[in-house]
């Protein structure tokens, strides 16, 4: 059993992981829809230990929707403009910018 989820990357704790072996490919469809690259890592294994609600929000329909959209968002340049706009008419003081984020302080 691996220690940590392959999921979140969080380590795994008894009281909340499940093992997953007659469902691995709902797993493996769920990275397919996702393009996450996880599938190929779950194609070779028998079985998976992973937290309980990792499993439940990786295989929920609405929740592969949901980060397939976000990810079509970052990467389409007409949603970036409009989120620069947005800041554009915005009075802000700092501005943080991590890998998926914009974060800023406005001022009072």
């Amino acid at each position: 059993m691996s220690e940590y989820c392959f999921i979140c990357a969080k380590l795994l704790t008894e009281s909340e992981v499940v093992t997953v072996e007659r469902d691995m490919k709902t797993l493996i469809n769920a990275s397919i829809e996702r393009v996450d690259d996880f599938s190929e890592y779950l194609k070779n294994q028998k079985f998976v230990t992973i937290h309980e609600n990792c499993r439940k929000n990786y295989t929920r329909k609405s929740s592969i929707a949901a980060t397939n959209k976000r990810q079509r968002e970052e990467q389409d340049p007409v949603h970036q403009q409009q989120v620069l706009l947005v800041l554009d008419h915005v009075s802000v003081n700092q501005l943080f910018v991590s890998k998926n984020y914009a974060y800023f302080v406005a001022r009072n």
